[in-house]
């Protein structure tokens, strides 16, 4: 038998078909050159529609509610009202507008948002809030995707719990499923983090990192240069982004599901 070699032309058409069989093989699998992401484009598109369509929602409840997103009432106090689930209604066990699941849980209960909108795309840590089944109509940590501004007595970010307009303050993000808030964070999207990020003007952004630049809570805050999402500041005026996504109510206040 007569054997040859492989030509130029050969070889480098078999290099570049075993690229795309490389290629073809990690988006199978979720992990493309990002970092381990288990979204794609086309998911992270979604998953920004659905932190947008939060925003806006909040701020059309508001006008009902002293101009403030749930959570708040008049003055930027806590909402300590009854969201006890009931036949037909989502609802919280406890009583605290500071807890990420009763501010989802009053956008569910007056139908502003339908279960799947707080889910990302993605995310099998999550299920829908359902009103069958086992706890119908109860929301906890496990039934949304998404972790929202940290609220609590007398902090600088509350102010931007309400219709404020502003581009410079973040009120929704995909949450930090890591141990830390720095090169432990990680997303749905990817580790290191990267994800979806709405502000206060319902424009929302994919951020290649969790550390935003000139973020800004409150008429009277300060410009915060370089401000991580995930961690508060040391002055203890709150007047930075921290987003928060488990509450007491669902066993810590850590970002993990």
């Amino acid at each position: 038998m007569i054997r040859r070699a492989f030509t130029v032309t050969e070889f480098v058409a078999t290099f570049v078909l075993a690229l795309m069989v490389l290629g073809l093989s990690q988006a199978m699998l979720g992990c493309g050159g990002g970092g381990g992401g288990s979204r794609s484009s086309s998911e992270d598109n979604v998953a920004k529609a659905r932190a947008g369509k939060i925003v806006q929602m909040m701020a059309n409840f508001s006008p009902g509610n002293s101009d403030y997103y749930p959570g708040l009432r008049r003055g930027g106090n806590e909402d300590k009202s009854d969201m006890i689930p009931h036949t037909g209604q989502y609802g919280v066990k406890g009583k605290s507008g500071f807890d990420p699941a009763y501010r989802i849980a009053v956008l569910l209960r007056h139908n502003y948002i339908a279960p799947e909108d707080v889910l990302s795309p993605g995310d099998a840590a999550v299920t829908a809030a359902s009103l069958k089944g086992t706890n119908p109509g109860e929301v906890t940590a496990k039934n949304f995707s998404f972790a929202v501004l940290e609220l609590s007595s007398g902090k600088g970010r509350n102010a931007e719990w309400k219709v404020t307009t502003s581009s410079k303050a973040a009120v929704v993000s995909d949450r930090n499923l890591g141990q830390d808030a720095d090169a432990g964070a990680k997303s749905v999207a990817t580790s290191p983090w990267e994800g979806v990020v709405a502000f206060n003007d319902v424009h929302v952004m994919f951020e290649k990192s969790p550390v935003l630049a000139n973020t800004k809570y409150g008429s009277q805050g300060p410009e915060v240069a370089t401000d991580n999402l995930f961690k508060t500041d040391d002055d203890g005026k709150g007047a930075d982004a921290m987003m928060t996504y488990k509450s007491p109510n669902d066993g810590g206040v850590n970002q993990n599901p």
